[in-house]
């Protein structure tokens, strides 16, 4: 197995992604911002009004989908598995608040924390698994099975 990872790279799907998803948020302040210096009872403000109702509306469908898309990513550095944990912490609050829990997003969420702990159990290497408890083992050693063969490093 290689080094351990790198604390960032250049450029990585999840980090491109989250990228995105900062913007959007971004974006979504500048047209909140604009909607509330709108003046009611204006005809011209209230045009403006269904524009920007409308840009949020996409804005957050944006951010949503990315936030799940984020969810299936692998980390590839340390500072993808942050952005990994930041987004696996986000949809659990939300879906823990929530009466509604989309199916959807309840095994992205799942799926995100598998590869959060896959990349940890991997990229920790000055840990004696061992000395943590026998379950806590075996259960690295199903993670980085698992790695391995989401990687492609199939057994001959």
């Amino acid at each position: 197995m290689a080094g351990p990872a790198p604390a960032t790279l250049p450029i990585t799907p999840l980090g491109a992604m989250h990228d995105r998803y900062e913007a959007a948020w971004k974006a979504d302040a500048k047209v909140e911002a604009a909607e509330n210096e709108l003046v009611d009872g204006d005809p011209d403000s209230e045009t403006l009004k269904f524009r920007y109702e409308d840009a949020r509306k996409k804005i957050g469908a944006e951010t949503d989908a990315l936030r799940v898309a984020m969810l299936y990513q692998v980390p590839l550095c340390w500072a993808d598995a942050l952005i990994l944990q930041y987004h696996i912490w986000a949809v659990a609050d939300v879906l823990e608040s929530s009466d509604v829990r989309p199916e959807d997003e309840r095994e992205a969420l799942l799926v995100g924390m598998e590869t959060l702990f896959d990349f940890m159990a991997a990229e920790v290497a000055d840990v004696d698994h061992e000395a943590i408890g026998p379950m806590f083992k075996s259960h690295t050693m199903l993670a980085w099975n698992r790695r391995r063969t989401r990687t492609a490093e199939l057994e001959d």
